[in-house]
């Protein structure tokens, strides 16, 4: 998933070269939440595959949260994470979005509709 909007960045976490990528340059404990809004489609199911240096493969590298829920009948399907998870510097994240509804659903971006975020909490 490219991320194309930055809300802050004091770490230089986020490059326009790996646009769909979060890289870590401080080693410590991290506040992660990840979340993405696919549009209105009341079939199958969502889902977010938050990954740890994949290279840009949905199976690379290691899954480090899945999370994946029914269709809403009638509305958006807003699928978020939060969770603690220790970090070493050069390590890297992306997010994977999947779906089966047997339409083509492109996931709704823009800033806090679909994304990322990083609150480092200490080594």
């Amino acid at each position: 998933m490219p991320l194309d909007t930055e809300s802050w960045d004091t770490d230089s976490m986020h490059s326009s070269a790996n646009d769909s990528r979060i890289t870590i340059n401080t080693t410590g404990q991290y506040l992660v939440t990840f979340y993405g809004r696919f549009p209105t489609n009341s079939t199958g199911y969502r889902q977010l595959n938050f990954r740890k240096n994949s290279a840009g493969n949905p199976a690379g590298g290691s899954t480090m949260s899945t999370i994946a829920l029914a269709a809403a009948n009638g509305a958006a399907t807003f699928i978020t994470r939060t969770f603690e998870l220790n970090c070493l510097a050069g390590d890297y994240f992306e997010l994977f979005a999947f779906q089966n509804s047997g339409v083509s659903l492109t996931l709704d971006l823009g800033q806090r509709v679909s994304g990322m975020e990083f609150r480092w909490l200490g080594i």
